[in-house]
């Protein structure tokens, strides 16, 4: 007979307790995602990425990119895409009241492809976000 398994649903306020270790602690819908830091050609193509895609935010009064970003939406939701253009929040200064998210890029290596690529893609959009841009590093 088979038992049911019981899975640990983490909640945002215990992923922001967690101890610093170096690696990006990320939550979909209660399910931990543990990736490496990026190394120097992720940060290099995030930054290129952030510096051209800034140029077309700068014209729009109301837009802002963050890189890296959060899309936070409490108790089960905190995902950290690299690059993150959303529309400015009206109040508040944490991460959810940035409510209207137009663009996450996820630049990827072998140490976050899959779940970039698996699951936050579709949880992006699952979440609202307008459009997600996956940047294969080939590493």
């Amino acid at each position: 007979m088979a038992m049911p398994v019981s899975v640990h649903r983490f909640t945002v306020d215990e992923v922001d307790a967690l101890p610093l270790d170096g690696n990006r602690h990320e939550l979909l819908d209660g399910i931990l995602l543990v990736t490496p830091s990026p190394g120097h050609p992720h940060q290099a193509v995030a930054t290129q990425l952030t510096v051209r895609l800034g140029g077309c935010v700068a014209a729009e009064p109301e837009l802002r990119i963050w890189a890296p970003g959060a899309l936070v939406v409490r108790p089960f939701v905190k995902l950290e895409p690299d690059i993150l253009i959303g529309r400015r929040p009206s109040g508040g200064t944490r991460w959810e009241h940035v409510t209207e998210h137009w663009l996450a890029v996820e630049v990827s290596g072998t140490g976050s492809r899959l779940y970039d690529r698996d699951y936050k893609r579709d949880g992006y959009l699952e979440l609202g976000v307008h459009e997600v841009w996956l940047v294969d590093l080939g590493l």
